[in-house]
């Protein structure tokens, strides 16, 4: 790994703040269910390891990740197609 110095800083720093922003304007915008479910999705698409080669192996991992991001986003479109019901 290659040491950046203040140049490297300085980018990190923007990017964390930038990162900062967004979660504050959706915290702040859509609460704190949408918060949760974009870090969820921010964390296992940043750490988990992705490739267009399915011979590697571990593009499985891979493609459980991208399948529970996409069940995610599947469940949250059903669940907004639903009735609402009562609280009774």
């Amino acid at each position: 790994m290659r040491d950046e110095g203040i140049a490297g800083l300085g980018q990190e720093t923007s990017n964390r703040a930038g990162i900062a922003g967004v979660s504050a304007f959706v915290l702040m915008r859509f609460g704190l269910l949408t918060h949760v479910a974009a870090l969820f999705c921010y964390f296992v698409l940043t750490t988990a390891p992705t490739t267009l080669s399915f011979d590697a192996w571990f593009a499985d991992t891979g493609l459980f990740a991208l399948a529970l991001v996409a069940g995610d986003g599947v469940f949250g479109f059903w669940a907004s197609l639903r009735p609402e019901r009562g609280m009774a």
